[in-house]
């Protein structure tokens, strides 16, 4: 197979791509109605009236824009050409400082080559008095406004049973709209965070103590991450309570607990199944996939959640995560900072950016909730559409956004190709994708096969390997090697996970885990901002991490410095 139908046609002017990040919101292939439905019609739209209503271009400069995202072989990646254009516009910024947070360590990177439109005064005098305004708020209302938006939707959702194709067509794009509606607020949001995490850097670089930049923005209070893992942990010590649960899992595990849920009844049972049926209402948008409608969610796939529970049952009451909605203290290390003679201007610096960043930390998170609820609704009518017309209905993902209208009209007529995309499909899960694309991917024939091709030297004893720093702390354990969040039950406590990326399904880990290490993501992904909220040091955006490090390995994570030493 040299390449596969949804691939991105690339812009001559934006010809570089990254995997950096995109890793981590979509660590698997978009299916085919996941990438042409969502973040064809909502979310690049979307980022590109944000870039617009931010001043980083001019509606004039719209031609190639829409290449923000690219998907090669069914992956996200991210347009580095558009992003190193909107880096050296921006004030208080550069290219080079984009790259270093976005990027880390990683090589084979093209160098970046100054472009004359790159240089645009009136573009950066924009940009910077937008930028005043974005920073100068104290709180984001909107983001309330959108919150009952897509709640209002949720309610009204009714019995999809009842509709009919047309009309789950019609809700699936209509939601879309939705997206490009409120994704401009999600991209603005994560401008305001990146901004205050990088006047915190600024602020304690400037003192000397570039370290304690991670340990200002770690707990910092209000993110609605925290929310599902609290809950969660709760409901697992529940099970106790529920012994046909427990024995349950322990006989057949999440199919048989799911099972027992749906058929019977009883005292014990009926109180855990209260708790359940509240978190799925609560959280059933989550899910390892959460930016791909056509994947499941823990509402479309409940086992999915039930796993993740019974990997949290086992963990000792001890292990229970300090999840308190205030934000942690940071006297200590603002002594630290004092210490070291900061000037006012450095003083003023440091206390805007723990402003901002927890501003918009918190922010983010709300805008992504948001987005995600928004997304399950798209995923529940594809999903009835599928059980109505396939014997698999998972499969209807195979299809693109514009082949919906003829797979109404005649489902049969696409059995063929849905068969042999789903094929396909399955292949690309098992490659490994390029970290960078430079005008066009190498065929898919020459992509390495996951865990089959290792390229990479392994670290010997005494090696550091450098990523970054993600939340703060140093511990020394053995490392565990995983690559896949059904494997969570492999780890025990005192571990240093090693995995790839992190999503929502990864939960049980952090709070097993002594420390993680991840070979991707950036100072707002998953990775970082579970991390920090339970207090468990990371080094994130690793290159390799997987490959270098053996399974056994006694290492040494310093989560504030982003190393990792082979003991």
């Amino acid at each position: 197979m040299k390449s596969w139908f949804t691939d991105t046609v690339v812009n001559a002017k934006y010809p570089l791509f990254t995997r950096a990040n995109a890793g981590e919101v979509a660590p698997a292939p978009l299916t085919p109605l996941g990438w042409t439905l969502l973040w064809q019609r909502g979310c690049t739209p979307g980022t590109v009236d944000a870039y617009f209503e931010s001043g980083v271009f001019d509606p004039s400069e719209s031609d190639g824009l829409d290449t923000i995202y690219g998907c090669f072989g069914g992956y996200l990646m991210l347009n580095l050409s558009i992003l190193r254009r909107r880096a050296a516009r921006a004030p208080g910024t550069s290219v080079t400082a984009m790259e270093q947070l976005l990027l880390g360590q990683h090589t084979g990177v093209p160098p970046y080559q100054p472009d004359p439109a790159d240089d645009a005064p009136e573009r950066q005098a924009e940009i910077g008095a937008r930028l005043q305004r974005l920073l100068a708020v104290t709180e984001l209302p909107q983001l309330d406004e959108d919150a009952r938006l897509v709640r209002r939707i949720r309610s009204a959702r009714g019995d999809l049973t009842e509709f009919t194709d047309h009309e789950l067509v019609s809700r699936a794009r209509d939601l879309a709209s939705v997206v490009r509606q409120i994704y401009p607020r999600h991209v603005l949001m994560s401008t305001g965070a990146g901004a205050g995490d990088g006047m915190l850097r600024r602020a304690c670089a400037a003192v000397g103590r570039a370290d304690l930049a991670v340990g200002f923005i770690s707990g910092i209070g209000g993110v609605d991450s925290v929310g599902p893992v609290r809950d969660l942990w709760e409901m697992s010590r529940r099970t106790r309570h529920a012994p046909i649960i427990d024995r349950t899992f322990e006989s057949g595990g999440p199919a048989a607990v799911l099972d027992l849920l749906n058929r019977e009844s009883g005292s014990d049972l009926d109180g855990f199944r209260g708790s359940w049926e509240r978190y799925i209402a609560e959280y059933g948008y989550r899910g390892a996939a959460e930016w791909d409608p056509g994947a499941d969610s823990w509402q479309t796939r409940p086992e999915l959640l039930l796993a993740l529970l019974n990997g949290l049952r086992r963990i000792d009451d001890d292990r229970a995560p300090d999840l308190s909605a205030e934000s942690a203290d940071h006297s200590a290390l603002r002594a630290e900072f004092l210490a070291a003679e900061p000037d006012s201007e450095t003083t003023e610096l440091l206390d805007n950016g723990l402003r901002v960043s927890a501003l918009y930390l918190a922010g983010r998170e709300r805008s992504k909730t948001n987005l995600m609820i928004v997304v399950n609704e798209m995923r529940s009518a594809i999903s009835e559409l599928g059980r109505r017309h396939l014997a698999d209905g998972a499969a209807v993902a195979m299809l693109r956004d514009d082949e919906l209208d003829d797979f109404i009209a005649a489902p049969g007529s696409f059995d063929d190709e849905i068969r042999e995309r789903s094929m396909r499909f399955g292949e690309l899960r098992d490659l490994e994708p390029p970290y960078i694309v430079d005008t066009a991917p190498p065929p898919l024939s020459n992509w390495p096969v996951r865990a089959v091709t290792d390229t990479h030297p392994r670290a010997q004893r005494g090696d550091v390997l450098t990523g970054l720093a993600g939340s703060p702390g140093t511990v020394a354990g053995r490392a565990r090697i995983l690559r896949d969040s059904d494997d969570v039950d492999l780890l025990q406590s005192g571990d240093v996970l090693i995995t790839p990326t992190t999503d929502p399904a990864w939960t049980p880990a952090f709070l097993i885990a002594a420390a993680v290490v991840v070979e991707t993501g950036s100072v707002l992904s998953h990775a970082v901002i579970v991390s920090r909220e339970l207090g468990t040091p990371s080094v994130i955006s690793l290159a390799a991490a997987t490959t270098r490090i053996r399974d056994g390995d006694r290492i040494l994570v310093d989560g504030a410095h982003g190393t990792v030493t082979i003991l």
